[in-house]
């Protein structure tokens, strides 16, 4: 194996290649991959033993797919596209040969996905072949954060993407969002993972987090909109006035569809330490913010702790220096108390009150 790590009570993620050796027997094979904080899961049940045994590598490859073999017809689902933020590639090898499978796949943080239904799982042989259908689809799944697709009767490794039709755009992956007050301005700060089609950002504010005026539009550095690498960018409120401000990003698509970000609160104050400001809504059932003040760029881990002191979700996240807000899942977490913690590069560690799961 080689890469990173992140592991906790009841999620864990490994970012870079991720090798297990593979029975011939029917049965379950799990691939908990990771990009950054990103969900990159893969997971392999054979349905048809393995003729003989041997390993599977798989590793999550952040480069856009293309549209080779595109567009392909799954029922009434035009699939023309895939999504740029990149694609699975597992391979087989120590002697595994045979077997049929289903292939499921969960991509979180894939940008702009509007309907998980019209998602589709397309394979290919390598990275110059053209995208085909193997195997049955099965109707995707999960949430806009969380998207599944999977494929029965699937048989070969190779390259898996994830396909979608005209109706669904992919334009941007955001990996943080965040600002501080410097001097007499207000600094806005953001880094995007992927681009695709983007136009650029148009930054708006609000003094009551309801209604929103636009301040400015910044361009986006990718070249003709498209970017497969981090890009950061940078955005000054220089007449902030008021002793505080809510801010937010309108991405906006080169076809003039558009996405907001997450909701950011700057205060007067400057950030000297890493801490955890608030939680909103709380209580919560299935989403909870966590606002998160940093005095300089940096990865943190935020903890969800039960009352017997067990952590019970775990997520890996990149912040920018200032005001930063982190939606977490907690759809999956057992109604009652739990407590939020922040843990630093550095080691510190922050509690913060009570958050009410209803």
């Amino acid at each position: 194996m080689a890469g990173a790590m992140t592991t906790g009570a009841t999620s864990y993620l490994y970012n870079g290649s991720f090798k297990r050796w593979i029975s011939a027997s029917t049965g379950n094979r799990d691939f908990p991959m990771g990009i950054a904080t990103f969900k990159r899961n893969a997971s392999i049940n054979f349905t048809t033993a393995p003729t003989a045994g041997g390993s599977l590598t798989a590793q999550w490859v952040s480069s856009p797919g293309g549209s080779n073999g595109l567009p392909l017809l799954e029922g009434a689902i035009l699939v023309s596209k895939t999504a740029p933020n990149g694609y699975w590639t597992i391979s087989a090898a120590d002697g595994l040969t045979g077997g049929n499978y289903t292939g499921t796949f969960t991509a979180s943080g894939i940008a702009g996905i509007v309907d998980v239904t019209q998602l589709v799982l397309v394979k290919r042989p390598n990275a110059v072949s053209p995208w085909i259908l193997d195997g049955t689809h099965v109707t995707g799944s999960g949430t806009l954060a969380d998207a599944i697709l999977s494929r029965t009767g699937m048989s070969g490794f190779s390259d898996f993407g994830i396909g979608s039709n005209d109706l669904t755009t992919l334009p941007v992956s955001m990996l943080s969002f965040g600002g501080q007050k410097e001097g007499a301005v207000n600094r806005l700060r953001w880094t995007t993972v992927s681009e695709q089609n983007n136009r650029g950002f148009e930054v708006q504010r609000s003094a009551d987090g309801i209604n929103y005026s636009v301040l400015g539009f910044v361009n986006t550095s990718a070249a003709g909109g498209n970017s497969s690498a981090a890009l950061s960018y940078m955005f000054d409120d220089n007449n902030p006035g008021g002793a505080k401000y809510y801010y937010r990003l309108r991405q906006v698509a080169n076809d003039n569809h558009s996405r907001f970000s997450n909701v950011i609160l700057i205060k007067g104050e400057k950030a000297v330490t890493m801490t955890i400001e608030g939680l909103y809504p709380n209580p919560a059932n299935t989403r909870v913010n966590v606002m998160v003040g940093a005095p300089a760029r940096d990865r943190i881990t935020l903890l969800v702790v039960d009352m017997s002191g067990k952590t019970v979700l775990r997520q890996l996240v990149n912040v920018e220096a200032g005001s930063n807000t982190i939606p977490l899942d907690i759809s999956n977490l057992s109604t009652g108390n739990f407590f939020v913690k922040l843990i630093c590069n550095s080691g510190c560690e922050f509690a913060v009150s009570k958050l009410v799961k209803q």
